[in-house]
């Protein structure tokens, strides 16, 4: 079977959409796991609850979501060294929508590109592009 061994949503949905169609494009041994801090809202508690319920507390043979989930909310500095060299290793691959300056222009396109809700993956102002080259 070809496909995704596994998704990080770094941003922390909490729309369990993502989550609830991953097995149509993740291998059946992949992991949806995703990040943030806890949800904000009664909607968004909503949405954390239905993954959580379909997909840790559901049987998949009642129709519970047929992949492993998993939640993180703090990172050590040492699993983002991790993170980094598997990036780096093309072992996992982000997926980038657009890049922009930091600058006003570039700031508010990218917060432009946001709220349209159509980025498909994430949107990036570059903050340190001097000292990434050493120029500092």
């Amino acid at each position: 079977m070809v496909g995704t061994i596994g998704v990080f949503d770094a941003v922390g949905l909490t729309d369990p959409a993502l989550y609830l169609s991953c097995a149509s494009y993740i291998t059946p041994e992949g992991s949806y796991i995703t990040a943030g801090t806890l949800p904000k809202g009664a909607a968004e508690w909503k949405g954390m609850a239905r993954q959580v319920i379909e997909g840790v507390l559901r049987p998949r043979w009642l129709g519970g979501v047929p992949r492993k989930l998993g939640a993180v909310t703090a990172l050590e500095p040492s699993d983002l060294w991790k993170i980094s060299e598997l990036v780096a290793n093309v072992s996992i691959k982000p997926i980038v929508d657009s890049v922009h300056s930091f600058d006003r222009e570039g700031v508010m396109g990218a917060y432009e590109r946001l709220m349209t809700k159509r980025a498909v993956g994430k949107v990036v102002v570059r903050v340190a592009d001097e000292y990434a080259r050493g120029n500092k």
